[in-house]
């Protein structure tokens, strides 16, 4: 098995694996209109592990779709605690890998681990990086239409940074 794969699997197992909140405000109201869940790694001893020094080589080996569904669930039980506590929700994107995007069960798994907390799709956003477009127009956009066919939203992550036009992002689903 893979080292780091091993020691991220420990430490989700051990709670190290957080999930952290950005929040996204409305910038004319003030009012908080979504967040974007940030994995953070934070050991016993409290030393904090950046996510660029395990998540480069996670996606390298494959092996990043561990810490993506991780973050689903934990996202899913979040919204399903607030909704318990008669919280309203707001919407939270959950990052997911271009790996994904190979994934014929992707949309599947989705809605399984919404379905299980009971949450609404319309409270969960799928963010893929810019980069996962490079070379993938077709399956990104067939991929893309899947997610939103069953009530998720997509953004793209990381919008801008050299890889994509504006003219790729009007054609997406």
């Amino acid at each position: 098995m893979n080292g780091i794969l091993y020691e991220i699997q420990q430490a989700m197992e051990n709670g190290e694996l957080q999930a952290f909140y950005q929040p996204q405000y409305d910038s004319i109201t003030g009012n908080l209109t979504s967040a974007e869940a940030l994995i953070r790694w934070i050991k016993k001893d409290g030393t904090i592990v950046s996510p660029v020094a395990f998540i480069p080589e996670l996606e390298q080996t494959n092996n990043i779709e561990f810490v993506d569904w991780f973050m689903l669930e934990e996202v899913c039980k979040l919204i399903s605690e607030q909704k318990q506590k008669n919280i309203n929700p707001v919407p939270v994107s959950v990052n997911f890998s271009r790996i994904h995007v190979r994934n014929e069960d992707f949309v599947e798994k989705i809605c399984s681990i919404a379905d299980k907390y009971n949450i609404p799709h319309n409270l969960l956003e799928v963010e893929i990086t810019e980069s996962a477009m490079v070379n993938e127009s077709d399956k990104i956009f067939k991929w893309i239409s899947d997610i939103r066919n069953v009530g998720f939203s997509v953004a793209i992550d990381d919008f801008g940074s050299g890889l994509s036009s504006l003219s790729f992002a009007k054609d997406m689903p």
